[in-house]
């Protein structure tokens, strides 16, 4: 049971930082 719930953990941790990176992405494009 641990260990689900940690995988599903990473599993949002990595697509949370998938996010983050294109919204950096499109910022800087709107910026330049």
């Amino acid at each position: 049971k641990d260990g689900g719930s940690r995988q599903q953990m990473e599993r949002t941790a990595r697509s949370f930082c998938y996010l983050r990176a294109a919204q950096e992405r499109m910022a800087r494009r709107a910026v330049s």
